[in-house]
């Protein structure tokens, strides 16, 4: 019996180890690292989406958008990415929102967003995208997929 409540006890504390570890993992990159394109995979969402926590180890940041409309959306007309990127501590935005671009089929568009000021290298930040329909009024959310971004960071404008 006792025997039987240390291996349960070393297997829960093993488990409760690993978690954390397995989620960071999960969850993409965590640091942008000074001088080097790093590239986020692929997801889709519905209305808008927000990204975990970045540490930008550089001052600048450039990105490539690669974003398509998915079938389900096909009928609904034209889509539009919006994005920010915001501080992580506070939420508040440090770009302002920005269409990226927009598309009415499903062939993927790639545009490059260049130097955006983060104000300060080592940042923390979560990048916001929001799909919506172009000439509506906000509320008309609908979905988009980002096939992926590339993203650059430097300490001098590119």
């Amino acid at each position: 019996m006792k025997l039987r409540k240390s291996i349960l006890s070393l297997a829960l504390m093993v488990m409760l180890l690993i978690c954390p570890i397995t989620k960071g993992l999960a969850s993409g990159f965590e640091t942008f690292p000074l001088g080097s394109w790093y590239m986020v995979g692929s997801f889709s969402f519905t209305n808008y989406n927000i990204t975990e926590v970045k540490t930008v180890e550089g001052r600048y940041l450039t990105m490539v958008v690669d974003f398509y409309k998915p079938t389900w959306d096909a009928g609904v007309g034209e889509v539009k990415l919006t994005m920010d990127i915001r501080d992580a501590y506070t939420g508040s935005s440090i770009t302002g929102q920005f269409v990226v671009g927009s598309t009415s089929g499903t062939t993927i568009i790639s545009v490059p967003i260049y130097n955006i000021d983060l104000g300060y290298s080592g940042r923390k930040v979560q990048i916001w995208f929001d799909a919506s329909s172009v000439g509506a009024s906000n509320g008309n959310f609908r979905s988009l997929t980002i096939d992926y971004y590339r993203v650059y960071t430097s300490n001098s404008p590119v």
